[in-house]
């Protein structure tokens, strides 16, 4: 980030240990809070061999046990905050150091099962004290894309996926009150039609 008079404060990496494997490709930033989609995960070993071979994404080494469940970890940005270095743990590089699932100050919501690559938008509704999230949901189970369906160097995935068979991703809003840390409403289905890189104009972009 960037300090006031755009000089850049000192770059630090911020380390954040959960248990078990998680697959947490995107983030998105609010006022006050950094936000990530926590879904458990777990190895899957031939995925990974075709990937090494170039027959499948490197995602495919990755799979969704049947008892996943799906979270937002919920971070306030003070935490980051280089002019309160007692507020953070720090370790020997100097590097900050969190513990999501331990430290009181990180809001851990469960929240009903779905895969998520990518946000949308999002932002705080000060009044309510609610936060607003907009998400692209899929019920993949893998990943292998349809890379699979390929059978040579000359085919397009386009031409050899059968999409019929294909789930399509939607994007949904997401209400959470801050209070109680927890989802206040049912989402909002925002679009049906695969928003897999979903981006705000520009012109209405802060």
């Amino acid at each position: 980030e960037l300090k006031h008079g755009m000089g850049s404060n000192k770059q630090r990496r911020i380390c954040m240990s959960i248990p078990g494997v998680a697959l947490m490709h995107d983030f998105v930033l609010t006022k006050n809070y950094l936000v990530f989609s926590w879904i458990k995960s777990e190895v899957y070993p031939l995925g990974g061999l075709k990937a090494l071979l170039g027959l499948g994404p490197f995602a495919g080494a990755l799979k969704i046990p049947e008892d996943s469940e799906a979270r937002l970890l919920v971070l306030p940005r003070s935490l980051f905050d280089l002019c309160e270095d007692d507020a953070v743990e720090v370790d020997e590089a100097g590097d900050i150091v969190i513990d999501p699932v331990s430290d009181d100050r990180v809001m851990n919501i469960p929240i009903p099962f779905f895969f998520n690559f990518h946000f949308g938008n999002a932002y705080e509704d000060p009044d309510e004290e609610k936060l607003v999230l907009d998400m692209v949901r899929s019920k993949a189970e893998d990943f292998d894309f349809g890379i699979s369906t390929i059978k040579g160097p000359n085919e397009h995935l386009w031409e050899t996926i059968p999409i019929d068979e294909i789930e399509c991703a939607d994007m949904a809003r997401y209400t959470f009150n801050l209070e109680t840390q927890q989802l206040e409403d049912e989402p909002v289905v925002l679009c049906t039609q695969n928003p897999e890189f979903p981006s705000i104009p520009k012109d209405l972009s802060t």
